[in-house]
C-alpha cells in the first residue's frame, strides 16, 4: 500500500502521512474507531496492514454488521497472532477462527463444523490463515463471501506507525523490503515507545540486512521481478503468472488454466538465472534450480542416472508445490532429428521421459528453462503445451541500466549521474550491476566513508591506459561510429574503456533480415573504418584491428561462399564456415581483391569527414563513453 493509499485519517492536503494530533476531528466513523486511538505499534501496524487490504465493499458490510464468512490471509504464519487481536476489533462479534493453530493432523483445519456453529448463531465466520483458503474445508470454502489477501507491511504503513509512536512530522529511511523479509516478532520490537524515530529507522535497516539474507522459500534475498528492468514480454509473463498462482492458491483457478512452463534464451551472462530468482520470490514460491549440463558431467552419461536426476528434481518440485522448477542448459538434450540412429535411440529414452513430467506430473510446479542456443533444443520439448512460451532475454538498455542502478542504490547517490554510469556498464546484465553496486558499497565502508559515483565506476574501468593508446583506441572507435552513421545506423554507444563489459567498442543497429550485398559490404566497410581511421588520424593502423579484419574477411567469404550473393550462385559452405574456403587460392584471392575495394570506399567516406572524426575522438578522450544523442550531436555540428 502506498503512502497515497494510508487511511484519509493519516493524510494532509499534501498527501503526506501526519500525526494524528492534527487531524480535525470529524464524526465517528468506522475507520475512526478503529484507527484513532493510543495505539502501541504492535496493534497500530496490524490494524493499518487488515485495513489496507479490505476493500470498500468489505467495510461497509462490516460497518453495518452484516453476517459474512470471510477469509484473511496473512503475509506469513509470523503475523497471524497480532493480525487476529486486530481482526477481533474490526470484526466485532464475529467467531474467529485461526487456521495456523489448528491441529497438524487435520485433513482441514478449518472444518464445516466451524460454519455451522457461526451461522447457527448468526454470527460472522472470520478465518485467518497463512495459506489462504488451502487449510479450509471444500464447503467452507465455497461459502466465502470475502477473501482478504494481506500484504507484508509496506514501508508506508510502517512509516505511518513511527510518525504515530513518536509524534514525528517526517520520518524517512524505512527500507523497502524490510516487511518482506523480516518477521513480525522483529518489525514490532523495533518500533519501541519511549525511544525515538531514528532508533526505530536504523533497527529496521539492521533487520532488512540480517533478515534479507535469505527469504523465506530459501531463495536467496534480491528483487522480485517487478523491481527488475530489460525483461521485456517475459516479465509481462511473470507477472501475470505470479497473479494467476495467487488465483490458484485462492481456489479460483485451476492450474490447468494457468501458462506455466516457459524457456529464457539469450546470450550467456544475459541474466536468465537472475530472472528466475525473482520470478520466484515475486510468485512466492520455492525455487528448486537444476543444470542439464552438470547433470551429465557428474553422471558420466549413465543413462538410468540421467533419468532418476530428472525424475528427482520433479519429485521435489511436487514436494514444495507450489514452486519453481528451474532447468538451465537445457539444450544439453539435443534435437533427435539431428542425431543418427544410434544416438537419437539414447535421447528417445530421455526426451521422452521428460516430456512425461512435464506432462503428466506438474500440478503446482513451473517449469522454465534457460539455454544459449534455443534452436539446438528439441522441438518436441518446445511444443504448444509443454515449454510453449519462448523469451529472448538480451542485454539491458541504458534506460533500463539506470533503472537497475537505482534500484540497487536506493538512496545512496540520489544526484548521481546515472545515465553515464549505465554508459559505463553498457553491456552488464542485472546481476552484475547487483554486484558492482555491492562491491562499490564494500570499497567506500572499508574505507570508512560515503559511496561515491567514482567507486561506481571503477568497477567499468579498472585499467589504467598510456595517453597514446587512449588516443589510438579513440580514433580507432570514433571511425566505427562515425561509418555506421554514415551508412544510416543508428549509433548507440561509443566507448574508450579498456576493460568493463562496455570495453573499448562501437555499438550500433545490426543489419535486418534479407540483407542485400549492399548492406553486407557496407557492414564490411564499418568493420574495417578503425583500421582507415587509425591511417588517416595517425599515419597507421595498429594490431588492435586483428578481431575486425576477422569479423570483415568471413562477412566476405559468406557473401561469395554461402549466400550467392558473387560471382557464383553455389552454396558451397555454411555461412559459419565459409572462412574454411580460404585454403582455395582462387578464393582467398578473391576475397583479397573485394577488402581491398571496400577499405578505398571507407577511406573516401571518412576523408571527407576527417573534421567529425577527430571531434568524436577528442570527446570520446574526455568522456571515456559517449552516448546516442551526445554522438548524434558531433556528428550534426
Amino acid at each position: 500500500m502506498s503512502e497515497s493509499e494510508l487511511p484519509e485519517l493519516y493524510l494532509d492536503d499534501d498527501d503526506e502521512p501526519m500525526e494524528e494530533t492534527a487531524v480535525v476531528p470529524r464524526p465517528q466513523g468506522l475507520r475512526e474507531r478503529y484507527l484513532i486511538g493510543s495505539l502501541p505499534p504492535a496493534a497500530r501496524l496490524p490494524r493499518l496492514m487488515i485495513w489496507g487490504a479490505c476493500s470498500p465493499k468489505l467495510r461497509r458490510e462490516i460497518d453495518i454488521r452484516k453476517t459474512m464468512i470471510a477469509v484473511i490471509e496473512t503475509p506469513s504464519p509470523s503475523w497471524s497472532d497480532c493480525l487476529l487481536e486486530a481482526a477481533k476489533v474490526l470484526f466485532r462479534g464475529a467467531v474467529l477462527v485461526s487456521a495456523d493453530k489448528a491441529l497438524k493432523d487435520k485433513e482441514y483445519t478449518v472444518s464445516d463444523l466451524d460454519l455451522r456453529l457461526a451461522m447457527q448463531s448468526g454470527q460472522s465466520l472470520v478465518i485467518l490463515s497463512s495459506k489462504g483458503v488451502a487449510q479450509i474445508s471444500p464447503a467452507v470454502r465455497a461459502s466465502v463471501d470475502h477473501h482478504v489477501q494481506i500484504p507484508p507491511p509496506t514501508p508506508a504503513q510502517i512509516t505511518a506507525t513511527i510518525r504515530a509512536t513518536f509524534g514525528n512530522k517526517s520520518v524517512s529511511g524505512v527500507p523497502a523490503r524490510v516487511g518482506h523479509h523480516a518477521p513480525a516478532a522483529a518489525i514490532l520490537a523495533a518500533i519501541r515507545p519511549g525511544e525515538n524515530a531514528a532508533r526505530a529507522v536504523a533497527r529496521l535497516v539492521e533487520l532488512n540486512r540480517w533478515f534479507g539474507q535469505v527469504t523465506a522459500s530459501g531463495i536467496p534475498a534480491g528483487p522480485a521481478l517487478e523491481e527488475l528492468q530489460g525483461y521485456g514480454d517475459a516479465k509481462i509473463w511473470g507477472l501475470e503468472l505470479a497473479a494467476d498462482i495467487a488465483a490458484y492458491r485462492a481456489g479460483e483457478l485451476k492450474w490447468s488454466a494457468i501458462s506455466s512452463a516457459a524457456v529464457l534464451y539469450g546470450p550467456p551472462g544475459s541474466g536468465k538465472t537472475y530472472f528466475a530468482s525473482a520470478l520466484a520470490r515475486s510468485c512466492d514460491m520455492h525455487l528448486v534450480a537444476t543444470n542439464l549440463g552438470a547433470m551429465f558431467n557428474a553422471t558420466e552419461g549413465y543413462l538410468h542416472n540421467i533419468v532418476r536426476q530428472i525424475s528427482d528434481a520433479f519429485a521435489e518440485s511436487r514436494r514444495k508445490a507450489p514452486s519453481l522448477l528451474f532447468i538451465d542448459e537445457l539444450d544439453s538434450i539435443p534435437d533427435r532429428t539431428s542425431l543418427d540412429r544410434r544416438h537419437r535411440d539414447y535421447w528417445t529414452t530421455i526426451v521422452n521421459h521428460l516430456l512425461k513430467l512435464i506432462d503428466n506430473e506438474r500440478e503446482g510446479v513451473v517449469v522454465l528453462g534457460a539455454t544459449n542456443l534455443i534452436d539446438r533444443i528439441d522441438s518436441a520439448i518446445l511444443r504448444a503445451g509443454r515449454l510453449e512460451r519462448h523469451f529472448e532475454i538480451g542485454r539491458p538498455g541504458e534506460a533500463d541500466l539506470i533503472g537497475m542502478f537505482r534500484l540497487h542504490l536506493g538512496d545512496d547517490l540520489p544526484d548521481a549521474d546515472l545515465q553515464a554510469l549505465a554508459r559505463f556498464a553498457f553491456g552488464s546484465t542485472a546481476a552484475e550491476v547487483e554486484l558492482a553496486v555491492r562491491t562499490a558499497r564494500g570499497t567506500a565502508r572499508r574505507e570508512d566513508r560515503e559511496l561515491a559515483l567514482a567507486d561506481l565506476l571503477a568497477q567499468f574501468d579498472r585499467g589504467d591506459v598510456s595517453p597514446g593508446l587512449l588516443w589510438r583506441v579513440c580514433v580507432h572507435e570514433a571511425g566505427h561510429a562515425l561509418a555506421a552513421s554514415a551508412f544510416g545506423r543508428r549509433v548507440e554507444l561509443v566507448s574508450a574503456l579498456k576493460t568493463g563489459p562496455a570495453g573499448a567498442r562501437a555499438v550500433y543497429a545490426g543489419l535486418e533480415d534479407g540483407a542485400t550485398r549492399e548492406d553486407l559490404e557496407n557492414d564490411v566497410a564499418i568493420s574495417l573504418a578503425g583500421l582507415v581511421a587509425e591511417k588517416l588520424i595517425l599515419g597507421s593502423a595498429s594490431t588492435g584491428s586483428h578481431a575486425d579484419l576477422a569479423v570483415a574477411t568471413r562477412m566476405m567469404a559468406a557473401l561469395h561462399g554461402s549466400f550467392g550473393l558473387g560471382a557464383s550462385l553455389a552454396r558451397r559452405i555454411e555461412p559459419g564456415h565459409a572462412e574454411q574456403l580460404l585454403g582455395e587460392r582462387p578464393f582467398r584471392e578473391l576475397i583479397e581483391a573485394e577488402l581491398q575495394t571496400i577499405e578505398g570506399r571507407c577511406t573516401e567516406l571518412l576523408s571527407a569527414r576527417v573534421s567529425q572524426l577527430r571531434a568524436v575522438a577528442e570527446a570520446l578522450r574526455s568522456k571515456r563513453v559517449l552516448g546516442a544523442t551526445e554522438f548524434a550531436e558531433l556528428v550534426a555540428s
